[in-house]
């Protein structure tokens, strides 16, 4: 039974082995050979951009918080005001 299960497993990893070898081959082809419309210049990575903060613009301005703009016009009363108390 152990001689089997050597065997059994020496070929397993040989198939396995040679169908990696198989891909590698297929991967380092295709590789060369290039993509369509692939040009021949260098490579060049494409850069990221840096993020610019919406909020930069808005740095060392005075602003009033209490501005009447700022309140919330979707609703019939003024959330941004305490309730009155009874």
């Amino acid at each position: 039974m152990d001689q089997y299960k050597d065997n059994f497993l020496d070929n397993d990893r040989k198939r396995m082995r040679d169908e990696l070898d198989r891909a590698r081959e297929h991967f380092d082809r295709m590789e060369s050979d290039g993509f369509p419309g692939e040009s021949f210049g260098p490579e060049r990575s494409a850069r990221k951009r840096k993020r610019v903060n919406p909020l930069a613009k808005l740095k060392d301005i005075n602003w009033n918080p209490n501005d009447k703009s700022l309140t919330a016009h979707f609703k019939d009363y003024r959330a941004d005001t305490p309730p009155d108390e009874e």
